[in-house]
C-alpha cells in the first residue's frame, strides 16, 4: 500500500525546481512575503492580526523569519499587561506560537498572575 507521502516524493523535485528557478525572476513573489502579505488580505484574518502582519511587514520579531500561510500566530504585548503594559497597538506584535511561548516564559509574565 502507498503512503501519501510516497506519492508526493516524485512531485517534490519538480516543486523545488520550478520555486528555484523562478527567483531570478522578477514576477515572481519571494514565496515568505507571499504568503505573509496574502494572509493578512484573508478576509477571515481578524483585523488587529492584518494590521499587525502588515506593520511588521510579515515578519515575526522574536525570530526574524517569515510567517507563512500554516504558521500559527498570537498576538503578543510587548510589555506584558500584567508588568504594567497597555492594551495599545503601539504595545502589541504577531509572534509565532512557540516564539510567543519562549519570549512569555522569559519576560516573567507568567509568575505575576494569580
Amino acid at each position: 500500500m502507498r503512503r501519501h507521502s510516497d506519492l508526493l516524493e516524485p512531485c517534490a523535485g519538480k516543486l523545488a525546481s520550478t520555486v528555484l528557478r523562478g527567483e531570478g525572476d522578477s514576477n515572481v513573489p519571494a514565496l515568505p512575503d507571499y504568503w505573509s502579505k496574502r494572509r493578512g488580505e484573508y478576509p477571515e484574518t481578524p483585523t488587529r492580526v492584518a494590521n499587525l502582519l502588515k506593520r511588521q511587514k510579515g515578519i515575526c520579531p522574536h525570530c526574524g523569519l517569515y510567517f507563512t500561510s500554516t504558521d500559527i500566530v498570537e498576538v503578543d504585548h510587548i510589555k506584558p499587561t500584567s508588568l504594567g503594559g497597555k492594551d495599545t497597538y503601539e504595545n502589541l506584535q504577531l509572534l509565532h506560537k512557540h516564539c510567543h511561548d519562549t519570549k512569555t516564559a522569559k519576560d516573567g509574565s507568567r509568575q505575576q498572575e494569580p
